[in-house]
């Protein structure tokens, strides 16, 4: 599994969804603030918050859609998530 990497600022109202959905996929997530680690944000070109990385890789800039999470778990290997309700 390639590290993960949530790139936010330290107002990002959408950090404890994105590092929520990683905890609960037992994912290990870094978060770096980017506005903290200037040679981060400019090696990624990142303008705005949150960000996703899988490895050194942005894989998503802003807050990822359902359907760009399936891409990312995916990206990660990581098992579907059980549906509460039913099987």
């Amino acid at each position: 599994m390639q590290e993960v990497t949530v790139a936010v600022t330290r107002t990002c109202p959408h950090r404890q969804v994105l590092t929520r959905y990683f905890h609960e996929h037992s994912v290990p997530c870094e978060v770096k603030f980017i506005e903290e680690d200037e040679k981060f944000r400019d090696e990624h070109k990142l303008t705005r918050s949150p960000n996703v990385l899988i490895g050194e890789r942005v894989v998503c800039r802003g807050m990822p859609s359902p359907v760009e999470f399936e891409r990312i778990r995916r990206m990660c290997d990581l098992p579907r998530k059980r549906n509460r309700r039913g099987p």
